[in-house]
């Protein structure tokens, strides 16, 4: 036997206590998700949070497209700049 299982038998071991955590929130979300599931208000809660979501993911890609946008026109002027600096015409 190693030390990490001799540690986990022990009534007060800090590896117990974490074990003992974990399937507290495993049993927390499975109690969350069968609610969603099984219940007509969770599964009107997850239609709102997809339908949500569905929104955050279109305004996101309107943000990323206007970023995109002004990254090119940024681009652009810098160019223009660059050019009429190597010219000598300002």
């Amino acid at each position: 036997m190693n030390r990490e299982s001799i540690g986990a038998h022990e009534p007060h071991s800090p590896r117990r206590y974490a074990d003992a955590a974990v399937v507290a929130a495993g049993a927390v979300v499975g109690a969350v998700v069968a609610y969603l599931v099984m219940s007509p208000g969770g599964r009107r809660l997850s239609d709102s949070i997809v339908e949500a979501l569905g929104a955050f993911s279109s305004e996101w890609q309107r943000l990323c497209h206007a970023a995109a946008r002004a990254r090119l026109a940024a681009a652009e002027g810098w160019e223009v700049l660059d050019s009429r600096s190597t010219t000598g015409r300002m």
